[in-house]
């Protein structure tokens, strides 16, 4: 089974992961969840993970624009 990947479910992943690593940390400031190591680092990771998963399905939706203006440019 293969696995396919698109730049918006990567873009969508990146930007609940991101919303995720905002929100936790919110949640921890006004006492509704415990300030733990683990959910401190839990929260770190998603907001790097959204960052990154993001950025890719970023670049991935401009890459093919640019691979096309490119080859108008060379003609």
């Amino acid at each position: 089974m293969h696995l396919r990947i698109t730049a918006t479910a990567l873009l969508i992943f990146g930007g609940v992961a991101l919303l995720l690593g905002v929100a936790l940390p919110f949640l921890m400031v006004v006492h509704v969840l415990p300030s733990t190591f683990l959910l401190n680092f839990i929260a770190y990771g998603f907001s790097v993970a959204g960052l990154i998963c993001g950025m890719i399905g970023v670049i991935w939706t401009v890459r093919p624009d640019l691979q096309q203006r490119r080859s108008h440019f060379d003609d």
